[in-house]
C-alpha cells in the first residue's frame, strides 16, 4: 500500500527491508581426508577446511587402475552434489584405488576443484 513511499512505513513502525548483499563466488581453498567407513566398507569423506559462502559442494569420483600408484589421475566425473561436510561413499570395492576432488558452489559461481585425494579400500 505505501510501497511507493517507505517513509511512510516508518511512520508505522515498519522497518524497511535491506537491500540483500551480493555474495561473492567461493574462494577458500578446500581440503577433505578420507577414512574407512566404521563398518569396514565404504569411505567416510570429511571436510577439514570448507568455504563460508558455499551453497552446496560437488563432489567428482575416479577409479584408479593401479591400487599402488597415487601420482595418476583418472578422469573424474561428477559423484554428488551436497551441503554436507561428511558423508559416506559406499559405492566401492575392495583392492581398487578411488581419487576424489571438491569445489565449493554458490548462486555466484564456483571454485576450481581442490586437488584429488586417494584411497584404497
Amino acid at each position: 500500500m505505501y510501497a511507493a513511499n517507505p517513509d511512510k512505513l516508518v511512520e508505522y513502525g515498519i522497518k524497511t527491508r535491506k537491500k540483500p548483499g551480493k555474495v561473492p563466488p567461493p574462494s577458500k581453498t578446500l581440503a577433505f581426508k578420507i577414512e574407512n567407513d566404521s563398518d569396514g566398507e565404504g569411505f567416510e569423506i570429511i571436510m577439514t577446511a570448507k568455504d563460508d559462502v558455499a551453497d552446496s559442494y560437488e563432489w567428482q569420483k575416479g577409479q584408479g587402475t593401479d591400487p599402488k600408484d597415487t601420482f595418476t589421475i583418472p578422469p573424474m566425473t561428477f559423484f554428488r552434489q551436497t551441503s554436507k561436510t561428511v558423508f559416506i561413499d559406499d559405492e566401492v570395492l575392495k583392492g581398487i584405488r578411488y581419487f576424489y576432488r571438491v569445489r565449493a558452489v554458490n548462486r555466484n559461481g564456483q571454485r576450481p576443484c581442490s586437488e584429488a585425494v586417494s584411497r584404497v579400500q
